[in-house]
């Protein structure tokens, strides 16, 4: 799967540009932010059809309750990488068994990762910090 140019920039760009937003279920929430910057990537919306929007977190919840998070990824064309191949424009799945919904982050420049937390928002942190994380990409 071929990114657009200027890709890098793109993301970037995005993820400067929703640093500090408050979390909001659909717009800020991690899935929402990863399905975002994906079309970023790729000009369109890998996820379409495979994941349908939500806008609250029953929307979320009902959403995840039929949609295993790893089956998404490869069924829309990701493969699970070598954590130490990851790179930006990555998926991170992360573990988080205190957390009732699936957690992902995008991977950006300078091996930094972008986060949606519920209490924090979204935030940019090194990738290194992400709790047991499997890799994905999109080729």
């Amino acid at each position: 799967m071929d990114r657009i140019e200027r890709w890098d920039s793109e993301l970037t760009y995005f993820a400067e540009s929703v640093r500090r937003d408050d979390y909001a279920w659909g717009q800020t929430d991690c899935a929402s932010i990863v399905r975002r910057g994906l079309m970023l990537l790729y000009g369109k919306d890998i996820w379409k059809g495979a994941v349908p929007s939500y806008r609250s977190i029953k929307g979320a919840v009902r959403v995840a309750g039929s949609h295993d998070i790893i089956e998404v990824l490869e069924g829309t064309g990701a493969k699970e990488i070598q954590p130490g191949f990851a790179t930006a424009g990555d998926v991170a799945v992360l573990s988080d068994p205190e957390y009732p919904l699936p957690r992902v982050a995008l991977l950006i420049m300078g091996r930094k990762a972008l986060v949606s937390d519920p209490d924090k928002g979204v935030s940019i942190i090194d990738h290194l910090l992400l709790n047991d994380p499997r890799f994905f990409r999109y080729e």
